[in-house]
């Protein structure tokens, strides 16, 4: 089921050996290492702590045969209840039909995380349990800290991050999956890029458990309305597989952006379509609308999306490929001056082709400030709590000349 898990399962059963019964200290000693051995496997922390209540209740409430030694009686029934987790035959799953799964497209930094927290947030209103699975492959995380305060009774932040290979993230990326399955949501949202094409994810929703626990939702894909217009050959490919599954497109920022620009970024699709050889071309699909003015209907509309299982030209470009990012650490300044110097960056052409600069940074009044930042718009607004770094998102970046007009020495991670 987890990677090296089995291996660790053997080291807990060793506390066992050579004791002549089960007793409530033997086995609390042994569980406490498979507790440990899910967690390390990305197991979420409620599903490892009801395994381990279920094996325990069930070892101690077990007449041990005198033929069979309690190390292999545990075995037995750590081994079972595993079966019923992976979705055996007699397993009981406690969710009121299957999750929806709803996916989350976008190129990086097209407001992604910004919509997942104002739906989830309707979701929520509607009564509904929601999981969020965050996905931080190769990339420090500053979308979680958007997402912190949605946490509670009806809401639960998963991540998956670190800078391993995509092979050994996809599987990582399944775990939390089968974990998830189990925690009784109603709609699960996730964000895949970086691991998944849309298709190759519907494939791994088909494998076994996963077919049995959830249901394709929708997929929902976000586009700056002011989409930009010199991007390489290689990121037309990246927005053309990001949007060809969509059941709806949402433009963001569309308040900000006028009625040509959204024209514009309307015939950029359809030409990325072509570019692909894909029959689909947008009109009625694509929404924009002020995020903070969504409707009920507006937000009921979203939710009946789908999506279409659209065919294209496929090439083996992943989204990393295509698009660089750069991070700074810990920087400080007067917020007037943040302003100044990400202007600057922008109007430099020596920087490189820079789409998006985002992150936080506190103040020296100790208040965290939020920039999200575009050619087109600047905004610097306070947050609760923040990460002390900011992304530079682009193609073609000159660090050094970023490092210059942003930094003078700071380095880049």
């Amino acid at each position: 089921m987890f990677e090296n898990l089995s291996e660790r399962l053997e080291k807990s059963f060793k506390i066992l050996k050579g004791q002549g019964k089960i007793t409530e200290i033997n086995v609390a000693e042994t569980l406490k290492e498979v507790r440990r051995s899910l967690l390390d496997a990305d197991v979420n922390y409620k599903i490892a702590k009801e395994f381990t209540n279920t094996v325990k209740e069930k070892a101690l409430g077990m007449n041990v045969l005198t033929a069979v030694k309690p190390g292999q009686m545990m075995v037995k029934i750590v081994h079972d209840e595993l079966i019923q987790l992976m979705g055996g035959t007699h397993v009981d799953i406690n969710i009121k039909g299957n999750p929806a799964v709803i996916l989350m497209s976008g190129l990086q930094g097209s407001g992604k995380t910004t919509f997942i927290r104002k739906y989830a947030q309707y979701l929520m209103e509607q009564g509904m349990n929601i999981g969020i699975l965050e996905n931080d492959y190769g990339a420090v995380n500053v979308d979680m800290m958007l997402l912190q305060d949605l946490m509670g009774d009806n809401c639960e932040l998963e991540m998956i991050s670190g800078g391993c290979d995509k092979e050994t993230h996809r599987r990582r990326f399944r775990t939390k999956l089968i974990a998830m399955g189990m925690c009784g949501y109603d709609r699960v949202l996730i964000e895949p890029s970086g691991i998944f094409d849309m298709d190759e994810f519907f494939d791994a929703l088909h494998e076994s458990p996963l077919d049995r626990w959830y249901e394709i939702g929708n997929v929902i894909t976000v586009v700056d309305a002011v989409l930009e217009e010199n991007l390489s050959e290689d990121a037309e490919f990246i927005l053309a597989s990001e949007v060809a599954n969509a059941g709806i497109v949402l433009l963001s920022k569309a308040q900000e952006a006028a009625e040509t620009d959204i024209e514009r970024t309307k015939a950029h699709l359809n030409k990325a379509m072509e570019s692909v050889h894909c029959d689909r071309q947008f009109g009625k699909e694509i929404f924009a609308k002020d995020w903070n003015k969504l409707s009920d209907a507006d937000f009921k509309k979203i939710q009946s999306a789908g999506y279409v299982g659209a065919d294209y030209e496929k090439k083996d470009i992943a989204e990393e490929d295509a698009f660089q990012s750069l991070y700074f650490m810990n920087l400080t300044m007067p917020v007037e001056k943040l302003e100044e110097k990400v202007k600057q960056i922008f109007n430099d052409k020596e920087c490189g082709n820079i789409f998006r600069i985002k992150g936080f940074m506190q103040t020296k009044s100790d208040q965290w400030i939020e920039l999200n930042a575009t050619h087109q718009n600047i905004t610097i607004q306070p947050i609760k709590e923040g990460q002390e770094i900011f992304i530079v998102i682009g193609e073609k970046l000159n660090k050094e000349k970023i490092n210059t007009n942003l930094l003078g020495t700071q380095t880049p991670l």
